[in-house]
């Protein structure tokens, strides 16, 4: 799929793509996932554990997290803080109004005068304080059935795009209830087909193959961002999606 804009110079890219698929074993379940499982022992533990530059120095890019709070992703709550004032404030964690990135491509100064000010969130503490985490997924069940749908939009196989979307979807929100239990309440199946249906995620309510693509596309740039180092940036220089800010100009 990384080789979708030379299908039309390289045909068996297509026809490859439709035999893995077709004949070969896939990533059926998140219990198939490639992953790098952490233990609570020396040299096992989560990378960013204790790591004090993470937890103090870093703060999220505004692309990321104005995505996700405008779909009211709840897997947003798994990933980030509140900001600051919010906290202060006591807004609930599903108040979606309640999280702020700062802007990646202005200067420095500018971000953190916005952080200084209690306005940007910050990655989550468990990414810091907890020795185990989530596994890091290389390739995972939720990738390999946004794939799959994007074949599917594409015509390299038949099939029914949507099916493999919601899919992914459902397996994302059950991964993360499962390493994150203390959110479960905002993270269970009920919370997942709710969003499924929002209109701003519902499959059905794309009426085009662009449109299709970028819903494709936002799926992964989520379910990727802490795991899947370049895939998102790739899938937008294949794609266009999802949108990045490129130039303060």
């Amino acid at each position: 799929m990384t080789l979708s804009k030379k299908e039309q110079s390289m045909p068996h890219v297509k026809s490859e793509f439709a035999s893995i698929i077709n004949g070969q074993p896939i990533i059926a379940s998140n219990a198939d996932n490639m992953q790098v499982v952490y233990l609570d022992r020396q040299g096992n533990r989560y990378p960013l554990f204790n790591d004090s530059g993470f937890g103090s120095g870093k703060y999220m890019d505004s692309t990321f997290v104005a995505l996700m709070a405008k779909r009211q992703d709840a897997r947003l709550i798994t990933f980030v803080t509140q900001t600051k004032n919010s906290q202060d404030k006591g807004l609930p964690v599903n108040d979606y109004s309640s999280y702020e990135g700062g802007n990646p491509i202005k200067a420095y100064s500018a971000v953190n005068d916005k952080a200084v000010a209690g306005n940007i969130s910050k990655p989550h503490p468990r990414y810091y304080e907890n020795p185990v985490n989530e596994p890091k997924v290389l390739l995972g069940y939720t990738e390999t059935e946004l794939i799959i749908a994007e074949g599917i939009v594409r015509g390299w196989i038949n099939g029914n795009a949507e099916t493999h979307y919601n899919n992914a979807i459902r397996a994302s929100f059950d991964f993360y209830n499962s390493h994150v239990p203390s959110y479960g309440a905002y993270l269970n199946s009920n919370e997942a087909e709710k969003y499924i249906q929002s209109d701003l995620i519902s499959f059905s309510k794309a009426d085009n193959m662009d449109k299709k693509l970028e819903l494709i596309m936002v799926q992964q740039y989520i379910s990727t961002y802490f795991h899947g180092t370049w895939t998102a940036y790739n899938n937008y220089l294949r794609t266009g999606y999802p949108k990045f800010l490129m130039s303060d100009g």
